[in-house]
This record gives structure tokens, C-alpha cells and sequence, in this order.
């Protein structure tokens, strides 16, 4: 349905070559369209860290069969990851609003470069989203919940609001979506853990923060990749960004070297603290590790049509978000098949 809607709307609004703009409903439609995939992504992290947690010193599989009448489990199952969700959302819009015209310069077909929306219609959508996002998760009545997702909204405020624009720093951009990620998780972790940290011993966190690693450093893997189909655009604006300091081609060995980081980390973590690790088997190193020399394998490949900048874009689009969506299944898989 929301396809054919921005298929219909697409058809009847060329913004690029007219100065029309659609209805704020309509608007509100597309801004969502445009930047749910890695919503998705940060939602899924959400789930990630939900699965990861321990509860009361026993398994996750225990947990849940000794609360499955807890509504209030169930709740904070369906809302938190809703609420990174919107919050992420609104993060990347508001990204896209203050990069529009670096957006138009480098080609990319996005709504606010295009002149499908309005920046009052974006604004009007950063807003909601971010507020709803924290409304949410009010909802599960959890202190430490609340005070993760305020920490993910000023993130993404500080990730483009001029000033300050986490986005124009090299290495601080990508740790900052690498932060965002990882809180993602750890929200999600936050459904088993009660109101306050007091009552999370050290041992509870030692998955959730594992997985929450690997996650980080999966965006550093992928995010620098996004940047090499963007080198002209950004040079031209005045930015830093890892394959303009450094190059092309050590920035793909870059990301190939913390590749085979999440390989070590895996099997080191399993190595060093497998009695205190109530969720993490041999499973978990071993999923991972497939997934990982799946990545490598591409990140290879890459390496041989640097030059080809059509490539690059259409490469990392189609890899980057597979590379995310597989780890973290794995990661699932791994908690619930120790």
C-alpha cells in the first residue's frame, strides 16, 4: 500500500524539475519511505539486545518461560523497538535536511534534494518522530530505558545540527552512528533489566555489551564504504571523511582489518568467559564467523573496481545493510541456541 502511494506520488510530483511540493500527510509518507531500511536496522538492534540479556542469573529461554504472562515484558518487547525505530528515523531525515545540497551534488535521488517535501515538512517530521520515540518508551515505565533513548536523540541532534555536526569530524562521525547502534542494543537489553542499573550485576552486561561491540564495529566496517561513491561531493563541501583522508583502497583494507576484529573478538569472548556466559555458546563464534567471512569475501571484491564509482554505490547499497541484518540474526540465533 505505502509503495503504491509513493509510486502515485513520485508520478505526479517531478520536484527536481517543478517547484511543487505535496500534501504534509503525504510528506510525512515519504520522509518515512526514504530512510525506514536502516530504522529497520536500529530496530532490529533493539530486538538484538533483547535477546542477548539475561534475567535473574538464568537463560534468556528460562526468563521467558517463567514471565510469559508478564504483559509488561511483552510490552516493552513490541514498544522499545518501535521507538528506536522513529528515533533513527527522524535521525537520518535530519541528516538529509542539512546535507540536501551535498545530497543534489553527488546524485543522490533522495526527497528533500529532489524538492519532494518542504524543510518544514522535514523539521515537522524530525520532531514527531523524536518525540514519539520517547513517548514510547515512557510507556515502559522504565528510568534507565528513558534516559538511553534521550541519550540516542541528542546523538542524532548532534550528528547534524550545525555548530556541531558530528557528521563533518572524521572518525567522530562513525563513532557516533557506531554510539547510536550500540545504545540501540543495549535498549533493548534494558526490557529484562528493571527500572534502575542497580540491580544489573556485571555479569548480566557482558553479552549484551559483547554483541553491542560487534555492532559498533560493524558500522565501521560498512559506514566509510558509504563515503567512497561520495569522495567529489564531499571534498566539495569542505569534509573530511575516512576514504578522503586516507584513500580509496586503505579504506577498504581498513575495513577488511576490523573484519577480522569481530573474527578475534568472537572467539576470545567465548574463550575467556564461558562459565559466567549464560547466553553465549559455541554457537554464537562460529554463526558469527560465517558471517564475517562472508563480508571479507565482498569486501575483496570491492577492492578490485575502486575506480568505478557506479559500482562502489550500487555495491555498498545492495552489501552494506545485509552485512548488518545477518549479524545480527546470528546474534539472535546464537543467545537462543547456545
Amino acid at each position: 500500500m505505502w509503495k503504491q502511494v509513493i509510486k502515485t506520488s513520485n508520478q505526479n510530483v517531478t520536484a527536481s524539475r517543478q517547484n511543487i511540493q505535496v500534501s504534509f500527510f503525504l510528506s510525512q509518507l515519504i520522509l518515512f519511505q526514504s530512510r525506514k531500511k536502516w530504522g529497520i536496522i536500529f530496530a532490529l538492534a533493539t530486538v538484538t539486545g533483547f535477546f542477548c540479556a539475561t534475567y535473574n542469573d538464568i537463560t534468556l529461554q528460562e526468563s521467558l518461560r517463567d514471565t510469559q504472562h508478564n504483559a509488561l515484558l511483552v510490552l516493552k518487547l513490541g514498544l522499545l523497538p518501535t521507538a528506536s525505530f522513529m528515533i533513527i528515523v527522524g535521525m537520518y531525515i535530519l541528516n538529509d535536511l542539512f546535507d540536501a545540497d551535498i545530497d543534489r551534488a553527488n546524485g543522490k535521488k533522495r526527497p528533500i534534494p529532489l524538492g519532494q517535501v518542504s524543510k518544514k515538512q522535514a523539521f515537522a517530521f524530525v520532531i514527531l518522530c523524536n518525540v514519539v520515540g520517547v513517548l514510547i518508551t515512557s510507556l515502559t515505565y522504565s528510568s534507565l530505558s528513558i534516559v538511553i533513548a534521550l541519550i540516542i536523540v541528542v546523538i542524532g541532534l548532534m550528528y547534524s545540527l550545525p555548530k556541531i555536526a558530528l557528521k563533518d569530524r572524521l572518525v567522530i562521525k562513525t563513532l557516533s552512528i557506531a554510539i547510536a547502534l550500540m545504545l540501540c542494543l543495549l535498549l533493548g537489553s534494558t526490557s529484562l533489566y528493571g527500572q534502575t542499573i542497580g540491580n544489573i550485576s556485571v555479569h548480566k552486561l557482558m553479552v549484551p555489551l559483547y554483541a553491542a561491540s560487534l555492532l559498533g564495529i560493524m558500522i565501521f566496517v560498512t559506514s566509510p564504504l558509504n563515503d567512497l561513491g561520495d569522495i567529489d561531493g564531499d571534498k566539495e563541501a569542505g569534509r573530511r571523511t575516512i576514504p578522503i583522508a586516507i584513500g580509496k583502497r586503505k579504506t577498504v583494507k581498513l575495513s577488511l582489518l576490523l573484519s577480522y576484529g569481530i573474527l578475534a573478538i568472537s572467539w576470545i569472548t567465548y574463550t575467556l568467559s564461558p562459565s559466567y556466559s549464560n547466553n553465549m555458546g559455541i554457537t554464537t563464534p562460529v554463526l558469527v564467523s560465517l558471517i564475517m567471512m562472508l563480508t571479507i569475501a565482498n569486501l575483496r571484491q570491492m577492492l578490485k573496481k575502486l575506480d568505478d564509482v557506479g559500482f562502489i554505490r550500487s555495491f555498498v547499497q545492495a552489501k552494506s545493510m545485509p552485512f548488518h541484518v545477518l549479524l545480527q540474526l546470528v546474534l539472535i540465533a546464537g543467545a537462543l541456541f547456545y
